[in-house]
């Protein structure tokens, strides 16, 4: 893959590190800093280009016609969209992505055809509002497509698919359970699977379906269901411990010394 990465000091570094870490990568660094260029290749151990990554002649003479990925991390925002306008429109770069100070400068970037836009404040306010769902419980993680998210369920006793199978709850046609998540342990998703309270569901749907299955997920059961579940529970406490008694009962059999038989008296002759 070729990964072209203009502008940007220790960030720059750091993406480096991380694309480096598999020799097939052949990486482009452009950089409009002479002394964070020199940094770079020093510390880095990379070629880098000297040039303003915003100049098509920069591009051009880094060759990064036809490349996978172009990332931008200059410090001003118009910077880092006419950076990556020219590397998709001109050199035909397959996907770009850019990083941006403003958040409002997310939807707009991506209306006006930048792949994927990241800014800090604005993914620290998506955490914050999806960690206000359910008390920590519905997370979702968007791809840069925006058309698919993968959303991660914690499964709370309230909840109304709780304690039934995916057979029984009619699980929505347009999601899809990638895994179910029990005590550390991974559970295929097959029909006769009962859910159960603290299971954590991995799920892949649209985007736009993110809030329905969201409802479907935390829909509270009716105080029938509930009733209903509170019996089952009774019902399987008792015959656990019915069970473990009777297992104690039969092993106090098996283990009880025996008593000593009486020797019969021999008749008198």
């Amino acid at each position: 893959m070729i990964v072209v990465i203009a502008n940007g000091s220790r960030e720059a570094a750091y993406v480096i590190d991380s694309f480096r870490q598999d020799r097939r990568n052949k990486i482009i660094v452009i950089n409009s800093n002479p002394t964070t260029a020199e940094y770079l290749m020093k510390h880095q151990h990379v070629s880098v280009l000297v040039g303003n990554p915003s100049r098509m002649y920069a591009l051009e003479e880094a060759g990064i016609y036809d490349a996978d990925l172009f990332i931008s991390l200059s410090e001003k925002d118009t910077d880092n969209y006419v950076a990556c306008l020219l590397a998709k429109k001109v050199f035909n770069v397959r996907k770009c992505i850019c990083v941006v100070k403003n958040p409002a400068n997310v939807e707009i970037y991506k209306k006006l055809g930048i792949d994927s836009v990241i800014c800090s404040t604005y993914l620290l306010t998506q955490n914050i509002k999806t960690e206000s769902l359910e008390g920590s419980l519905i997370r979702s993680m968007n791809f840069d497509s925006d058309k698919i998210v993968m959303v991660e369920a914690t499964l709370l006793s309230k909840y109304r698919i709780v304690n039934k199978s995916l057979m029984e709850i009619g699980f929505p046609p347009y999601a899809n359970i990638a895994y179910i998540m029990r005590d550390k342990e991974f559970i295929i998703p097959k029909g006769n699977v009962v859910l159960k309270p603290k299971d954590t569901l991995v799920i892949a749907c649209a985007k736009q379906d993110e809030k329905e299955l969201t409802k479907f997920l935390t829909q509270r059961a009716s105080p029938k269901d509930l009733e209903k579940n509170i019996q089952s529970q009774i019902a399987k406490t008792i015959n656990n411990k019915n069970n473990g008694f009777s297992e104690e009962k039969t092993k106090a059999v098996e283990t009880a010394p025996t008593a000593p038989k009486k020797k019969t008296p021999a008749a008198k002759k």
